[in-house]
């Protein structure tokens, strides 16, 4: 059957606004100091020993495995350390990296995988959970602004491909959409 790829019928008439995050002010900042001892990210595939430093580069470097890469850009990482004593301020570091290397929608390009839905909605729930728990990293107006960009990014590129070839990224789509629309107001 004939259909539109990342546009399912039933959004025919839905257009996103533009999001402006308007619930920041629920939002306390992370407040870290920058590392000062290592870390270890617990990635697939690859446990990633960080020295203070090391997080400039490390969005560029390149990986034997796709899931280990995507799994940085998810920051799948965050919960699998979090009570580490060095979480807040490895976050916070490697948001900063993150942010001047991938930050912009489309900078990388338009197959950029970590504007790729999944990987969007992946990082936005992990940052989200985080921002509960213990802040948001900062500045927390860029960040959620960042994150507003972030449902641009999953709506746009929805995981929508017809009745038999759509999984359950769709569903995980609509999870960060869900999230992001709740957190940000």
């Amino acid at each position: 059957p004939a259909f539109r790829p990342h546009k399912p019928p039933y959004l025919d008439r839905v257009k996103l606004a533009k999001a402006e995050p308007s619930g920041i002010d629920d939002f306390h900042p992370l407040a870290a100091l920058p590392p000062t001892g290592p870390i270890e990210l617990p990635l697939p595939g690859l446990t990633l020993k960080l020295n203070p430093g090391d997080e400039k580069d490390v969005f560029r470097r390149s990986f034997d495995d796709i899931e280990t890469m995507l799994a940085l850009h998810r920051f799948a990482w965050v919960p699998l350390v979090e009570g580490s004593g060095v979480t807040a301020s490895w976050v916070q570091a490697l948001w900063d990296a993150w942010r001047d290397s991938h930050g912009t929608l489309g900078k990388n390009g338009e197959k950029d995988l970590a504007w790729h839905p999944y990987t969007a909605t992946e990082r936005a729930i992990n940052l989200l959970d985080l921002a509960e728990r213990r802040g948001l990293p900062e500045p927390v107006e860029e960040t959620a602004a960042l994150l507003a960009l972030h449902a641009e990014a999953i709506f746009k590129g929805l995981e929508f491909f017809g009745d038999h070839n759509t999984s359950n990224h769709l569903s995980n789509n609509g999870r960060g959409l869900y999230r992001l629309g709740l957190a940000l107001g």
